[in-house]
């Protein structure tokens, strides 16, 4: 129950020193922090058990003096919060805590890791539907993570930075059993509070330039034009083509912008026919993007598409300009000595 408090102080920034506290095998660390100006060179420690720790001083980069203080005081060990099944624990997903017992937005939940604990609830999904898990603590004292886990342990999506609240939303296609895992970053634990919510399933209504789900029906952009940013919609089984003639020197540029925890999308450029693949943008988080170089002067098609029927919102925008090379002035070609130009331009 002894809290014990580490801060090391007047070091050299060129140093890079760093501070680590281990375990009485000396072996494992159980707390770390850098020195300013990278960290604020303090180590929270509350004993769960009567131990040994050992601090270890390193000093990355060169030679620093350094003032350390330590201090105890009384605090409280960790105790088992109302998750645990009895005892039996809700560390993983065969023992996940079930949806009857934890409650959903607006209310929250309050718990507690403990030194090597995880907890884990299980949330039963419908298709369509977007579930999103907001994890508050105290960031002055624990850093703690949160992420979602399909039923076989893979993860789906997380929250796993230096902030708080640490927040993940995910919009799930097909009806899914979902764990929300919650955890220590290393060797971390801290009391918590977990808001799980729920939203209904997107509802999906063609946009302004529907129908434009094949070449046929394309969206014409004309040559040397661009489309400024226009909201869209990807609903299921859907495509979105465009259609436009490009100059030999032109590169043609489609952006596609979007919440990456409700759809995914990949961009397409093809032959005139939509045919011929002739380059392909693969899908990014939050956006997708493709930069094509003309080659001569063409018209190409291009298709906008969901990734495993993905659906939801997004923007879309096309910007034509030049290539990494100029573009032909009016005296090409004077490449050699036969066709050298006979004529200057004039000085304006």
């Amino acid at each position: 129950g002894d809290l014990l408090t580490v801060s090391v102080t007047g070091t050299d920034p060129s140093a890079h020193a760093t501070m680590w506290l281990l375990d009485s095998s000396g072996e494992t660390s159980i707390g770390f922090a850098e020195t300013p100006p990278r960290g604020d060179g303090v180590i929270r420690y509350i004993a769960q058990t009567q131990e040994t720790v050992f601090i270890r001083l390193t000093a990355l980069l060169q030679q620093t003096a350094y003032v350390i203080a330590l201090h105890k005081s009384a605090a409280q060990v960790c105790s088992a919060d109302v998750f645990e099944n009895a005892g039996a624990g809700n560390n993983s997903i065969a023992t996940a805590t079930p949806s009857d017992q934890f409650v959903e937005a607006p209310a929250s939940n309050t718990g507690s890791i403990c030194p090597g604990d995880v907890d884990v609830f299980h949330v039963a999904v419908a298709a369509g539907e977007a579930i999103s898990a907001t994890l508050s603590f105290d960031a002055t004292q624990t850093d703690l993570d949160v992420a979602f886990l399909d039923a076989d342990g893979n993860l789906i999506a997380q929250a796993a930075g230096l902030g708080e609240p640490e927040v993940v939303r995910h919009r799930f296609q097909s009806a899914a059993d979902v764990f929300v895992r919650v955890r220590g970053f290393g060797n971390n634990f801290g009391n918590y509070t977990l808001k799980i919510g729920r939203e209904p399933p997107f509802v999906c209504a063609p946009d302004a330039r529907e129908p434009d789900s094949d070449v046929a029906s394309a969206l014409p952009i004309a040559k040397n034009a661009g489309l400024a940013p226009e909201q869209r919609t990807m609903c299921g089984g859907d495509e979105d083509w465009l259609v436009t003639p490009l100059e030999d020197f032109e590169k043609l540029i489609v952006s596609a912008t979007y919440d990456a925890s409700d759809v995914t999308l990949r961009i397409d450029v093809f032959d005139a026919t939509g045919t011929t693949l002739l380059a392909s943008s693969p899908p990014e988080s939050g956006g997708a993007a493709i930069a094509y170089d003309a080659n001569g002067n063409e018209t190409v098609a291009v298709r906008i598409s969901g990734v495993a029927g993905g659906i939801g919102a997004y923007t879309l925008s096309v910007v034509k300009g030049n290539q990494n090379y100029c573009a032909p002035d009016a005296l090409e070609p004077n490449d050699t000595v036969d066709v050298a130009s006979s004529t200057l331009p004039q000085p304006s």
